[in-house]
């Protein structure tokens, strides 16, 4: 290939990543106008976040940063006792009845 084959191939690599970035900007922009606390999380966190939901050590800090009251999150299997968030004042918030999509 030429060097000028080789230029083009590479200013169209670029145009490409810059609409790809341009296109996770968006669906970060829209997923923060959904939930506004969001904001306080960065787009690193918020892309890991959104990339590997099932990730629950990654959920905590993230619960943190939009939520300053929670101190811990406790999973359980469906079928155990109902699955608590424990608060900074010493109290859990029953999540049976919480819908988290």
């Amino acid at each position: 290939m030429s060097a000028f084959t080789d230029g083009v191939c590479e200013v169209g690599l670029m145009l490409m990543q810059a609409q790809m970035l341009q296109s996770v900007g968006s669906v970060l922009d829209k997923t923060r106008t959904q939930f506004p606390r969001l904001y306080f999380v960065s787009d690193k966190e918020l892309i890991e976040t959104l990339a590997s939901p099932q990730n629950v050590r990654h959920l905590l800090p993230v619960t943190r940063r939009c939520f300053p009251g929670i101190v811990d999150i406790v999973f359980k299997l469906p079928n155990s006792r109902p699955q608590t968030i424990a608060t900074r004042w010493s109290s859990a918030v029953n999540c049976k009845s919480l819908l988290f999509k």
